[in-house]
């Protein structure tokens, strides 16, 4: 007589899978799993999910999708396109607006937080000026947009101007999205998502002699807190930190003595755990790769050669993404293509590379994080 073998199996309680379960999944599984009943539609539209998911997201790096978002400025039409930044070469898929961009010249991508974009929107060109008839913050992901409301907002919020710096930051304390913006003339703005609205802010701590305003300013958000790297081109570098929640502005470290004079391009990227400033020398081909420390001062990591040929040699190479097998994604603005740097191998050979090409030639991008976070979450 054969025995039969029962099966026991235990429940989960409906709160473990939505809070302990669901957020750590991938955010594009988490939008098909709303379609499985109403109550999970619900809950996982809440700002309260979308914080733990984007916790559980940023805190593990294997989670953490990196995407480049770019268009090309060769086409009549403007088509937007996401660039996987494990897989490059590989993965690059088609983003959909759900508001209408004509021409890749009437947008602008002014910068990126939390899997958020904040794009410049036009239709009106003065001469070399530009302003902004929009602006828009935008889930590629989740294909959630806002318009932001212009009260309070000075001309100065809505020109595009080369030497002009909007970054958006997330405030902890506060739980607000804040843009910060510093025009040509010095003068800084705040936008509050939670508000809807911008503001000047008028404190004296906002000492222009901070800023050059020569070159752009390269610069990264990380914990409240926005950093910039200041640069006169062979003569000085150094790091001013914005604070979000005191918004208050300090210098935080010099580091032109670590720094070999020349004609150079700085970056700053937020690589978990740890914040990476790059210097890029255009006629040797020196790629100096520095870590900031606890203390906000900076340690050198390497320097690299590059042995690229071609008409890309004398340029600046731009490193944007530290992949996880150890590569080091890195793009050449001149040429408008990405590369692949294959770090762990060129140590071996005094430290000189020669990036494989991977043909994607773009010329604008932002880097962002797969999240379901929504501009409109402070709407009710």
């Amino acid at each position: 007589m054969a025995k039969h073998h029962h099966c026991h199996t235990t429940e989960l309680p409906p709160d473990v899978i939505l809070v302990h379960i669901l957020p750590r999944l991938a955010a594009n599984t988490i939008l098909r799993l709303k379609s499985v009943c109403k109550e999970w539609h619900s809950f996982l539209n809440t700002p309260k999910f979308h914080n733990l998911h984007h916790h559980h997201v940023t805190n593990n790096h294997h989670q953490c999708h990196h995407k480049l978002l770019t268009y090309s400025k060769l086409k009549s039409s403007c088509e937007f396109l996401a660039v996987d930044c494990e897989a490059p070469n590989e993965s690059v898929t088609r983003v959909t607006t759900p508001f209408e961009v004509s021409s890749p010249y009437d947008v602008t991508i002014l910068s990126s937080c939390n899997g958020m974009i904040y794009l410049g929107m036009t239709t009106k060109r003065f001469g070399y000026d530009k302003y902004f008839d929009d602006l828009i913050l935008w889930n590629p992901l989740t294909s959630d947009y806002k318009t932001l409301s212009k009260t309070n907002s000075h001309s100065e919020c809505c020109m595009k101007r080369l030497y002009n710096v909007s970054k958006m930051c997330y405030t902890s304390s506060e739980d607000d999205y804040k843009i910060l913006h510093i025009a040509e003339s010095c003068n800084v703005y705040i936008y509050s998502l939670k508000s809807d609205s911008w503001r000047k802010i008028e404190s004296t701590d906002n000492d222009p002699s901070l800023w050059n305003h020569r070159h752009p300013m390269p610069s990264a958000s990380w914990d409240d807190k926005v950093y910039f790297l200041n640069t006169i081109w062979g003569l000085k570098t150094w790091v001013t930190k914005f604070d979000a929640k005191t918004e208050k502005f300090t210098k935080v470290s010099n580091i032109s003595s670590q720094i070999q004079t020349g004609n150079i391009w700085s970056s700053v990227h937020v690589q978990k755990p740890c914040l990476h400033f790059c210097v890029s020398n255009m006629y040797d081909g020196r790629i100096e790769l520095f870590r900031m420390n606890e203390d906000e001062h900076w340690t050198k990591l390497e320097t690299y050669f590059s042995k690229r040929d071609g008409p890309n040699k004398a340029e600046y190479v731009d490193p944007l993404h530290l992949m996880r097998n150890g590569n080091w994604l890195v793009h050449y603005p001149k040429g408008y293509c990405l590369d692949i740097v294959d770090v762990n191998k060129y140590i071996n050979e005094d430290h000189e590379f020669e990036p494989r090409d991977i043909s994607k030639h773009i010329s604008v991008m932002e880097k962002y994080i797969e999240t379901l976070v929504s501009p409109n979450r402070y709407i009710v």
